[in-house]
């Protein structure tokens, strides 16, 4: 066991600082402009942490609003909206090409004060006196100019001000992703709850109730310790972290770290279910490290996110179910309850877990009217349970003033996922396939049927039935309700399946014991089966790597996407950037925001004209190794020049 978790926390944390915020991509955002910038004052400060969080505003403004909404959503979606137009009007020399005496005046007037502050300047007696003055005039020349160029683009176009105010908070709304998100697009939403809680102002709701309170609350008390031990720097100043956006990541890798952490539980969970289903040592080692490198297993220990730790705690819940069973204390019962209650407190997708109770008092118990009590004894334990790790659920529940947020939120949720009776199910089937990968998805299916069929021989340790009864029927729930929301999903939804990938991998494992006798041969079997995981598991783990170096290949798209810019603007001047989705470092190279013209799409409208069309490749190719279909690590962008 202890080599085991060795194993897995070093395959866990190998890559677990990918994709994090930075300032490597403000090349690339600044480009054409970074030595103006450097030059300009106000420029300057548009582009520093309290410019843009002065353009942006607060998160806080709406208490109604849930911490997964958006606090400045664009609300009509139904014609492509233009994001940043980059209309600066008519530059001075564009002005007096067109016969405007007056500008060609001010403009001979700067030449001739440029001409005398050098010629003063290079005198090798000058005086500074006069070198100051001569600076002076120089100066008030280039304003005149300045100010009769602006004069002049607010006449010939009147909203040219706005415009160019509305480019510069959509850079800011643009800049603070890329300075605090990472290239996974739901991790942030754990640190946007946590910045609703004040302790000050003991206001603890976090806002959010998806990812529930045994998630919020245990990553933001480790990020406090990390505060107290100088790993982290914690402060109010958001300011700080968008100058300084490494020292934001820093969190990332905690709540990382902790997701991680129960991977760690979950391994050492399969590894005892498999040890209670066909005894020894060597059936559990091999289901433990198929676990291990799962595609889904990797993808989910390097993110943020709670969906691991709430597979880790409905195997412990099933673990513990399978002791009641097997010896009748009533201590797993209450074991049993507390376990379920607790996955649903982490994730709420978890609930189904709940239909281990009735699974488990059914095999047990003969008498209805007791089986009955004791039903309803485990839901109220699960539920004080849940409701004591997200308190602020049964608060908004019971004060009609205050479920406004619960709604939003849940509504907000339902929003991402339409139910299909059946167009989801060829889908789910291949992002089952591609969460365990295609040897270990076969396998497990024919597991099942050799479980099912084939009688164990007599010198093979039992087979503990009611293991396989609680993870079948756990599974075939998660199966109904993924299937149903599968249609058309991409490959990252895989990722809800992973209750289900792990059923199948303890069957493939069952049946290795249930066919192979001799240990030679179930030790042939089951490096196979390791094998031929690790094989399509690989190539995750070497995205995460990837994303952690320099170049990675979001920096090499954005640098063919700045070449591709350097080309148009010759013809013309602000080329045309086509984008599907608000730009984002999950979605969106670092792009020029002083250069390009961006224009976000609708879900059904197509670029028109010359331009270019950036979105990130989400094929879902479950025989390829070297795929990685639920991962956003090492993500390719289909870069599309259209309009030739």
């Amino acid at each position: 066991m202890a080599a085991l978790l060795l194993l897995a926390a070093a395959v866990f944390v190998l890559g677990i600082n990918w994709g994090l915020p930075s300032r490597d991509a403000d090349s690339y955002f600044f480009g054409s402009t970074g030595a103006a910038a450097a030059g300009d004052s106000t420029t300057s400060f548009r582009l520093s942490g309290a410019g843009i969080d002065h353009l942006v505003g607060g998160w806080d403004d709406d208490p109604n609003r849930p911490a997964d909404v958006a606090a400045h959503p664009i609300i009509d979606r139904d014609h492509p909206v233009t994001l940043i137009a980059n209309d600066h009007g008519l530059s001075a020399r564009q002005i007096a090409d067109r016969g405007d005496a007056a500008l060609v005046k001010l403009l001979a007037d700067e030449n001739s004060a440029w001409g005398a502050m050098t010629k003063l300047a290079a005198a090798t007696d000058h005086n500074p006196d006069d070198v100051e003055a001569a600076q002076a005039r120089f100066n008030l020349c280039h304003l005149r100019v300045q100010q009769y160029v602006e004069h002049y683009n607010n006449q010939a176009t009147p909203d040219l001000a706005e415009s160019i105010q509305r480019d510069n908070v959509n850079r800011a709304r643009i800049l603070i992703r890329y300075r605090l998100y990472t290239d996974q697009p739901d991790e942030m939403i754990t640190f946007r709850a946590l910045s609703k809680i004040h302790p000050s102002q003991r206001q603890f709701d976090p806002r959010m109730y998806q990812y529930g309170g045994l998630w919020i609350y245990p990553v933001g008390g480790l990020l406090r310790l990390a505060g107290l031990l100088n790993l982290a720097t914690i402060t109010n100043d958001r300011s700080f972290y968008l100058d300084n956006p490494a020292a934001f990541g820093r969190f990332y890798i905690i709540a990382r770290a902790y997701s991680a952490a129960w991977g760690l539980v979950a391994v050492a969970a399969v590894f005892a279910l498999m040890r209670r289903i066909t005894g020894g040592v060597l059936l559990p080692s091999i289901a433990a490290l198929c676990f291990i490198a799962m595609p889904v297993t990797i993808d989910l220990a390097h993110e943020a996110k709670p969906h691991l730790a709430g597979v880790a705690l409905l195997l412990l819940a099933t673990l513990a179910a399978s002791n009641y069973v097997r010896t009748g204390q009533a201590r797993w019962i209450v074991w049993t309850a507390i376990a379920c209650g607790a996955a649903v407190g982490m994730v709420l997708w978890a609930i189904v877990g709940l239909a281990l109770i009735p699974l488990m008092l059914c095999i047990q118990w003969r008498r209805p009217g007791r089986m009955f009590g004791l039903m309803v004894l485990m839901l109220l334990i699960a539920a004080a349970v849940y409701f004591v790790t997200n308190p602020y659920v049964g608060s908004h529940l019971l004060h009609s003033d205050q479920r406004e947020v619960l709604k939003s939120n849940l509504s907000n949720t339902s929003a991402m996922y339409h139910a299909s009776a059946m167009s989801g199910h060829r889908n789910a089937v291949r992002l089952i396939i591609a969460g365990t990968s295609w040897p270990l998805g076969l396998a497990g299916a024919g597991g099942l049927i050799v479980v099912l069929l084939v009688h164990r021989r007599d010198n093979e340790p039992l087979l503990s039935a009611h293991i396989g009864w609680f993870l079948g029927g756990l599974a075939l729930l998660m199966w109904v309700q993924f299937a149903a929301l599968a249609a058309g999903k991409p490959g990252e939804y895989g990722r809800f399946a992973a209750l289900i990938d792990a059923a199948l991998m303890l069957a493939a494992v069952a049946a290795v014991g249930r066919l192979l006798a001799q240990p030679a041969a179930r030790s042939v079997a089951g490096a196979i089966l390791v094998a031929a995981t690790a094989m399509y598991s690989f190539s995750y783990e070497r995205g995460f790597l990837a994303d952690t170096t320099d170049p990675n290949s979001r920096l090499r798209a954005a640098a063919t996407l700045a070449q591709i810019a350097t080309q148009m603007a010759v013809v013309q001047g602000h080329p045309m950037l086509w984008v599907p989705s608000e730009p984002a470092p999950y979605c969106l190279p670092p792009v020029d925001l002083f250069r390009w013209k961006i224009v976000l799409l609708t879900a059904d409208s197509f670029p028109v004209g010359r331009g270019v069309l950036v979105a990130p490749l989400d094929t879902l190719d479950i025989w390829n190794p070297a795929a990685t279909p639920i991962s956003w690590a090492d993500k390719r962008f289909d870069i599309l020049v259209t309009g030739r």
